[in-house]
């Protein structure tokens, strides 16, 4: 509750360190020592500040009432979160974003209702807002192989388990998390932009489509980093 006020005014630095405390939380597991075991209500609530550190306040959610009551707030809220995103998607942020999205494709598989729809939560909005374009791709796998399993009822404390029931809110949960991840990796936008397939609108467009164009040997861009995913057609089949 206290960032949901918080979040309006704190300093980046304090935004960064309470995200890697939340991370943290989500992502202990070894059982051992200082590393030691958080049961599933405390990772939930730690994902629950996750979900309040990176909700964008002018979209719907329990996190806008601000935006709602006050139209001061409403106009703060996109530069807000614009400034936000940018301090995630610094160099040195990006690798915790990564190990936190990480950690939530495993508690999205918990047996406790509550952790896996908070958990989904989070990773569709750090897929669809947060993560760069180019970083989309890397995760991907990932978060089809989880997002599947669990819709299918396959996915219980990452063990793979006899098909059953599955909450409808869960489902709902697994399949947005497709939904927004498919469309920036892969969607008709992203992939007529890096020439992985051409626009047709018109008959001279279908005409073009018997000329291949080959960008499998585009030069790597100067910015490009280690853990970001080159678009090719060979990747894209």
């Amino acid at each position: 509750r206290l960032f949901r006020w918080w979040w309006w005014t704190c300093e980046d630095a304090v935004w960064e360190q309470v995200f890697i405390l939340a991370s943290s939380v989500v992502g202990i597991g070894n059982g051992k020592g200082k590393g030691k075991q958080r049961d599933d209500e405390t990772k939930d609530a730690a994902a629950r500040l996750l979900l309040c550190l990176v909700h964008d306040r002018t979209r719907d959610g329990i996190y806008n009432v601000l935006t709602n009551s006050d139209p001061s707030f409403r106009s703060k809220a996109k530069p807000r979160f614009e400034s936000i995103r940018n301090v995630a998607q610094t160099p040195k942020f990006i690798p915790v974003v990564g190990q936190t999205m990480s950690s939530l494709l495993e508690t999205a598989t918990s047996s406790h209702l509550p952790l896996q729809l908070s958990s989904l939560e989070v990773i569709a909005i750090l897929a669809s807002d947060i993560l760069p374009e180019r970083i989309i791709p890397t995760v991907l796998p990932g978060i089809v192989s989880t997002s599947t399993r669990i819709a299918v009822g396959e996915a219980t404390q990452n063990q793979l388990t006899t098909k059953g029931w599955v909450k409808g809110e869960l489902v709902a949960a697994a399949l947005r998390v497709l939904e927004v991840s498919v469309i920036r990796a892969i969607g008709d936008s992203v992939c007529i932009s890096g020439g992985l397939v051409k626009s047709v609108t018109t008959l001279e467009d279908l005409k073009e489509l018997v000329t291949e164009r080959s960008v499998e040997n585009q030069p790597v861009p100067e910015n490009f980093k280690p853990y970001e995913t080159m678009r090719s057609p060979s990747w894209l089949r």
